[in-house]
């Protein structure tokens, strides 16, 4: 299964990105906060976020 999310910056509400994220399997279905973690980790990865600020930012499905 893939979703859209998008990562805000709540102090501006400025979109930060707009990920496609793959998840799941045979019979299994990802909970609200997988689809985030994964989000959250390509957006720490591709240099985007900052790690430890993860509370100044919302994190959406599209």
């Amino acid at each position: 299964m893939t979703r859209k999310i998008i990562i805000i910056k709540i102090e501006t509400e400025e979109i930060i990105t707009t990920d496609q994220i793959s998840l799941g399997g045979l019979n299994y279905d990802p909970q609200d906060q997988e689809w985030f973690d994964q989000a959250w980790d390509n957006a720490i990865s591709d240099g985007l976020v900052n790690s430890n600020d993860r509370s100044k930012y919302k994190i959406v499905f599209a």
